[in-house]
């Protein structure tokens, strides 16, 4: 039935055995024509109980799979017990799968077999069984068979009968080669995997599974702390993987490309391109003697296709025998173009010429860049892929680095002809692409979080094809101090802003917004793909703010050009009654002031001294008085609240604070001058707090009285607001090469710094700053440590938060002038 086929697609995706034993065949020879897959086992109950309590099995449990699997299972044990037996699973429909259990047990009619009917078939009595389904038995010499189908047990009779049983060579081959000690050995037909493959993926758009193998083996290990299957495949000369039948497996080394990120890896070892070219040939049916293949003399001096998936794009890494023979072969097709953190990049014109290289082994995607990097040849389907895997090789943030990798593939080979890897959440968001609404439900609801890595292996021998397929328990602590680029994204002119993330109402987790040079507007989604771009008339002065504008949970971009304050939704349109367009220049950025977190918001234009406050409907707020500063204003518009009393405070180019309440009259007095830089004002328990620009600590209290102390800053510091008033002591400042986080100083070495960014990620705060002398982003936490794996590159102020809900720390930063970096902080 289709419920079986997910598991055992999963098996066929992930596509040393146990000596041969001398064992009786006897079995097999009433296995059904056209059999797709079955089972081996010496005691299916014992293998139901295994499966049942095993920790990784146990994660299927909730699927439809689980569900039939244990249905066929446990009608079939009731007749087989502890004896040797075959669970088969035959394509007779069109969308179906009939079972079949065949035992070497005789059937007993005791109390537990009550036959509702029976019929004679060729002087054959076959027993009828009603339950949720009618079960068909019979007794052939000493073999009983039980099937969902008539018509399968009637096949049975009749080949017995006439003594054509089932006489398939390479299974009676295979099927030698199973384990007796093994709970369960898997068996699958080559012939049947497309078919399969169509039931269990009706939405997969990818190569035909046709020709692959003849029969596949997997014998189950005996082990509670992971999946481990082990086993053999059969080849003909038309099958695709008959590539390797002469193949000497070697170490791969794709591993130590692949970015943490990356949710597939697939390394390909062959011995040399002449057996390459001629298993292609003949895979395309073509004259060996003239056949050549694309990119021959480059594939000369490789031994290694490696294949990784980011979700952002593709890329192919071809190892090299000899770089310099690998560099010549390109050297006359290239074109150079700029260079990537002193990594040389080039166009690559001959597009398609590994998806038809390798057309008769694996699907490859279009490439278009090139780059070397040490003894590998990387290939993209895009720029900012390229980078991306670059920065990654380069910053040392690859699977061959992840305690949890290395664990795994302990129990895989070092050496191995086609290993492929999975990291498991890339896996199941794969075949949930692939199924109906309700399977795709289950496959999302798997918990894989203990199993990182799931992974096969093909490992050719004299004889047979070896296979592991693994998903193993991690018990490797987590790779913490690591700092993952996940996408680079070019824009078509260089960045005017700092990229910032911002909250994606419908995942709950983070886009980056940022405008370039041009006045364009981005939305990048947390993966590095333009979400939309829009026109505006100006670049945009200081923060985007978000706002729910509805109260219905669905942000919008709040913010102002020197002509126009806009109110974008989550697709980039505008907000009617918005936008407000300006005779006069905005001189300051948009306020926004939500005062009883009720988002009954009020957005303040400034321009030059004259001081306009809206609400939601564009409209003038009229209970608020105060529309002109007696000088021009100097910062945005402030709004602090202190014991329960809204304060909106003014800085003014005369040296005037003004300490207004909500409808605009003077709520404190200030008479006193301040010399105003850049640090703004905030509270501190009951006083307003700033720093002037000669670094002087300036108090207000809530008469208006002021006091100015040297703090011994210097006109140099850089002062930023940290926690609330209830945690006074902890403030953020920059000064040459001491940063003070609270009480903490932490010396960073010398250069020009952005100004320290302070973000609240759930309960932690976390301090962002560049060093634009080296390129290097410094991440710390609230006690002044610096976060491990940093710093790393960026040429900007960086924006931290979740990139998903609740997942892993993350930040966007600019990297080259036209580009947006995206990393997760591991």
């Amino acid at each position: 039935m289709k419920k079986l086929l997910i598991l055992f697609s999963i098996l066929i995706v992930l596509v040393a055995c146990s000596a041969p034993e001398n064992q009786s065949s006897e079995l097999i020879a009433f296995i059904p024509d056209k059999t797709a897959l079955f089972v081996k086992t010496n005691d299916l109950q014992g293998l139901q109980d295994k499966i049942k309590n095993h920790p990784f099995f146990q994660t299927l449990a909730a699927t439809d799979l689980a569900d039939y699997f244990s249905e066929t299972a446990a009608t079939a044990s009731q007749f087989t017990g502890d004896d040797p037996a075959l669970l088969t699973y035959t394509l007779l429909g069109k969308n179906d799968l009939d079972f079949t259990f065949i035992s070497e047990r005789e059937l007993s009619r005791d109390s537990s077999f009550v036959a509702t009917d029976t019929l004679n078939y060729n002087g054959t009595n076959i027993w009828i069984q009603d339950g949720n389904s009618p079960l068909y038995l019979t007794q052939l010499s000493k073999i009983t068979l039980g099937s969902s189908s008539q018509l399968l047990i009637e096949n049975a009779i009749r080949s017995f009968n006439s003594g054509q049983l089932n006489e398939d060579e390479h299974l009676a081959k295979i099927y030698r080669s199973a384990s007796n000690s093994s709970p369960a050995s898997l068996f699958i037909k080559g012939t049947a995997v497309a078919e399969l493959w169509q039931l269990a993926f009706p939405h997969y758009q990818g190569k035909s599974m046709s020709n692959t193998f003849d029969w596949l083996l997997l014998d189950l290990e005996d082990t509670m702390d992971q999946a481990h299957l082990q086993g053999v495949l059969l080849t003909k000369k038309s099958d695709r993987l008959h590539l390797f039948e002469k193949n000497t497996p070697k170490t791969y080394s794709t591993a130590t490309v692949t970015p943490s990120s990356a949710t597939q890896m697939t390394a390909i070892t062959y011995t040399s391109s002449e057996q390459l070219r001629q298993y292609i040939g003949v895979q395309q049916q073509a004259d060996l003697k003239t056949f050549t293949l694309p990119q021959q003399d480059l594939l000369n001096a490789v031994d290694e296709l490696g294949s990784i998936r980011l979700t952002s794009g593709e890329l192919l890494a071809l190892h090299a025998t000899d770089i310099i023979e690998a560099r010549s072969a390109l050297k006359t097709i290239e074109e150079p173009m700029e260079s990537f953190r002193e990594v040389p990049l080039y166009r690559f014109p001959d597009s398609s010429a590994f998806a038809k290289a390798f057309s008769g082994l694996i699907e490859l995607p279009v490439v278009r860049y090139h780059a070397y990097l040490n003894e590998h040849l990387l290939f993209a389907d895009s720029e900012a892929t390229l980078k991306t895997v670059i920065a990654n090789v380069l910053n040392h943030t690859v699977w061959q680095q992840d305690p949890a990798f290395k664990e795994f593939t302990e129990s895989m080979s070092d050496a191995a002809s086609w290993t492929t890897i999975y990291r498991a959440e890339g896996l199941k968001g794969q075949l949930g692409n692939w199924v109906d609404d309700k399977q795709k439900k289950q496959i999302k609801q798997l918990n894989w979080e203990d199993y990182p890595y799931i992974g096969f292996q093909l490992i050719q021998d004299d004889q047979f094809m070896h296979l592991n397929v693994l998903a193993r328990k991690n018990t490797a602590e987590s790779q913490k101090g690591t700092v993952t680029q996940l996408a680079s994204t070019t824009l078509q002119a260089p960045l005017s802003k700092t990229p910032l993330l911002v909250k994606n109402h419908r995942t709950k987790g983070m886009d980056v917004v940022v405008q370039d040079l041009n006045n364009t507007l981005y939305l990048i989604s947390n993966r590095g793909k333009i979400l939309w771009k829009k026109d505006l008339d100006g670049a945009i002065l200081g923060n985007i703010h978000q706002v729910d504008l509805y109260k219905n949970g669905r942000l919008q971009l709040a913010f102002a050009t020197p002509n126009t304050f806009y109110i974008l939704d989550r697709n980039g349109e505008e907000v009617a009654p918005f936008p407000m367009r300006f005779s006069d220049a905005v001189t300051q950025p948009l306020a926004v002031f939500d005062y009883d977190g009720n988002r009954n918001y009020r957005f303040v234009i400034i321009q030059d001294k004259n001081v306009f406050m809206y609400d939601r409907d564009a409209k003038r707020v009229t209970g608020f008085t105060y529309d002109k500063a007696p000088d021009p204003v100097i910062q945005p518009a402030r709004h602090l609240r202190i014991k329960n009393k809204d304060y909106i405070l003014l800085a003014l180019a005369s040296g005037t604070l003004e300490i207004l309440s909500r409808t605009g009259t003077t709520r404190v007095p200030v008479d006193a001058k301040i010399d105003f830089g850049e640090a703004v004002v905030f509270e501190d328990g009951t006083q307003f707090i700033t720093y002037d620009v000669n670094g002087n600590l300036i108090s207000i209290n809530d008469k208006g009285g002021m006091s100015k102390v040297p703090s011994g800053l210097g006109s140099t510091a850089q002062v930023m607001e940290a926690l609330p008033a209830a945690e006074p002591d902890f403030l953020v400042v920059l000064q040459d090469e001491l940063l003070k986080i609270g009480t903490q100083e932490v010396t960073i070495p010398l250069g020009r710094y952005t100004a320290p960014r302070l973000f609240k990620v759930a309960t932690q705060w976390y301090i962002a700053l560049t060093n634009l002398d080296d390129n290097q982003v410094y991440v710390y936490d609230q006690n002044g440590k610096l976060l491990p794996g940093f710093p790393v590159y960026g040429s900007s102020g960086a924006s931290v938060g979740f990139l998903q809900r609740n997942g892993n720390l993350g930040f966007t930063v600019q990297g080259e002038s036209d580009t947006v970096l995206i990393y997760q902080i591991n």
